[in-house]
């Protein structure tokens, strides 16, 4: 089962946790990460570099 929603903000993270939540109440655990505020960058070689302001992982 896999779920994936765009947030800008903190509570935009809270709150879509919660949704997935409520939708699936029989859940054992829920396993999310996120990064939002991010200022991207490509490298000279064309990579990606990112700096984010906020960038998790957990497994409730």
């Amino acid at each position: 089962m896999g779920n994936i929603s765009h947030v800008k903000s903190k509570e935009d993270i809270e709150r879509t946790l919660q949704i997935v939540r409520n939708k699936y109440t029989d859940a054992r655990h829920h396993c999310y990460a996120y990064k939002y505020d991010t200022k991207d960058h490509l490298d000279i070689f064309g990579n990606v570099v990112f700096s984010s302001k906020e960038n998790k992982a957990f497994d409730d």
